[in-house]
């Protein structure tokens, strides 16, 4: 008795395409392997493309029957929207790391810019203290002179 499984699995041997051959190879309960981690399916949305045109192709030359044409060309526009999903969260993960990396850049630009801000107010104290010192080594040597007219 051939059931839906079995014709499937027929159909996939008809179909010469890699990401075809993960499909066959996954265990009779296909759906319980794949939820639960025991089994995966890795696929770029071009070789899912390329399923489905050799999926097309198989059917147009009646290598499959309908039943097997609808069953896998299913199968793998359910597994395009996975990929597509994890694409846009690939994009959302860049984005986001994208605009850490911004502000990680920034935060170190303005650390930068406070330590020559430092490095500046500290040159300008130095400079304060020179023009300090020479005000009391004047301050001093005009009392001294005082000092001395007054003799």
């Amino acid at each position: 008795m051939a059931t839906a499984g079995n014709q499937l699995r027929d159909g996939l041997a008809a179909i010469d395409s890699p990401l075809v051959d993960q499909i066959a190879d996954l265990p009779s309960d296909a759906a319980a392997a794949l939820s639960s981690g025991e089994a995966s399916i890795v696929a770029t949305s071009e070789e899912i493309r390329d399923a489905l045109t050799r999926v097309q192709d198989a059917f147009n030359q009646g290598d499959i029957n309908e039943q097997q044409y609808r069953s896998l060309t299913a199968a793998l526009l359910e597994l395009k929207e996975g990929s597509e999903q994890a694409a846009q969260g690939q994009e959302a993960l860049t984005g986001e790391v994208l605009s850490s990396e911004e502000a990680i850049l920034k935060a170190r630009q303005a650390v930068l810019d406070q330590s020559l801000a430092l490095e500046e107010l500290a040159s300008n104290e130095r400079i304060k203290n020179m023009e300090f010192a020479v005000d009391f080594k004047i301050a001093q040597m005009q009392t001294d002179a005082q000092k001395l007219r007054r003799f």
